[in-house]
């Protein structure tokens, strides 16, 4: 028995020639023709000199209408609820610690 044969395309080692050619050129013209381009007709981009924040001329100034109304905790409590409010609770008491006697094996 004779081992069977592969049949290479003739497309097939025609576009591979022609793909290696292809990347050999454009390697070639990478290298030896990168000066043809003019550095200083390339646009060049700076950043901004001018400060990105700054402070408004009349600072503080804004009069923000109705602060000192109480709309929102009215309808969600009564006045009694407001003044028994407990923040935080009672401080911790320190316990003083016991000598534990040396356990046995």
């Amino acid at each position: 028995m004779r081992p069977a044969q592969t049949v290479i395309s003739p497309w097939a080692v025609g576009s591979t020639i022609v793909g290696i050619i292809g990347i050999i050129a454009t390697v070639w013209y990478c290298f030896f023709f990168e000066d043809i381009v003019d550095e200083k007709s390339l646009p060049v981009i700076k950043a901004d000199t001018s400060p990105t924040k700054f402070r408004p001329d009349n600072a503080g100034e804004t009069n923000v209408p109705h602060q000192d109304k109480l709309i929102y905790n009215r309808i969600a409590r009564k006045d009694e609820d407001l003044k028994k409010v407990k923040l935080l609770s009672p401080p911790q008491t320190p316990v003083a610690l016991t000598e534990k006697s040396p356990s046995t094996k």
